[in-house]
């Protein structure tokens, strides 16, 4: 069943009828991975207010679009304000009923039972891709032992160290200072922590939910997954990896990998082509970044910042 087709035949049809319904279609050898889908889909934003990212096989909560505009009017940098997490689990044949959550984003009882607190993205590795050298950063996701509401005892969303590409929600003017790269290709370990620092350093701060308003369906054993389509797609059973390692460089130039500094690494340098255009922003430095998530690119090493565990503000001195 095509979801969107049905939406527009019913319920759906006088909003379809007036063009907020927009639907760019992309065959599998076409999409090019999801850093070129993002960049293709961003480009039908017609000046909306609001911009939101999900990966495919998402479930939404009723009312998922005032919760996430209240939330966001509740960070203390909005407009420049990102609200990301890792989803809760949920299928399409998921019967469980979303618990209830009031507007100030409090935890409480409902038919679905309590409201649990979103998780954070707290934590970080460094991975090598396989078949290379190339290293490449996997963003994570942490419980969180929260600090006492704020504001007119609100639980507002607190600040977290990354965004997650399945989900983030933002005001719509980041797509103008932040635009998506396209020059990814096939690219898919290396996004979530390239978009953290481009946000960040552009000036937007980056929190968790404090109501989740989305569930996705991770596992889905009867599917192909991303590295068999890349293999497919290009008819090599070895090309996932190969592209991998190349594209990854990128990544690396931009985070700030001290090797991939040094003349002769990225090869070819076709990889960096326009890369000064989807760079760190001009607001806050790239080392500032790197410390305040607790990145050390030159040893390897993540030291998971405690600010973002506990949901408190982060110090001054890696705050930005």
């Amino acid at each position: 069943t095509d979801c969107i087709r049905a939406f527009c035949a019913a319920e759906g049809a006088v909003h379809c009828d007036l063009g907020r319904v927009r639907i760019l279609r992309l065959s599998e050898s076409d999409s090019y991975g999801p850093f070129f889908t993002r960049f293709a889909g961003a480009h039908l934003w017609q000046g909306e207010n609001y911009f939101v990212q999900i990966d495919a096989h998402t479930d939404f909560r009723e009312g998922w679009d005032t919760h996430l505009i209240h939330q966001l009017k509740l960070t203390p940098t909005y407009p420049l304000s990102v609200l990301s997490n890792y989803p809760p689990h949920g299928t399409p044949h998921d019967t469980r009923p979303w618990p209830r959550a009031n507007f100030s984003g409090m935890e409480v009882p409902g038919h679905g039972g309590t409201e649990s607190t979103p998780l954070a993205l707290c934590g970080c590795s460094f991975e090598t891709i396989p078949g290379g050298t190339r290293r490449t950063l996997r963003v994570g996701s942490t419980a969180r032992s929260l600090a006492p509401p704020g504001r007119g005892g609100l639980l507002e969303p607190r600040r977290t160290a990354f965004v997650a590409a399945g989900f983030f929600a933002a005001h719509a003017s980041l797509l103008l200072a932040v635009p998506f790269d396209p020059y990814l290709p096939f690219l898919f370990m290396g996004e979530e922590i390239a978009l953290s620092l481009r946000f960040w350093t552009s000036g937007y701060d980056i929190y968790a939910p404090s109501v989740d308003v989305v569930r996705h369906w991770y596992v889905r054993k009867e599917s192909m997954k991303y590295w068999e389509t890349v293999s497919m797609v290009l008819d090599d059973h070895r090309m996932n990896n190969e592209m991998q390692n190349l594209t990854i460089q990128r990544i690396m130039f931009l985070v700030g990998y001290p090797e991939a500094q040094q003349e002769g690494f990225v090869q070819p340098r076709s990889v960096l082509s326009r890369a000064g255009a989807y760079a760190q922003g001009g607001v806050r430095s790239r080392e500032s970044f790197l410390g305040h998530v607790g990145l050390d690119v030159a040893n390897k090493i993540f030291t998971q910042p405690e600010w973002c565990t506990t949901g408190t503000h982060p110090p001054a001195s890696v705050a930005g």
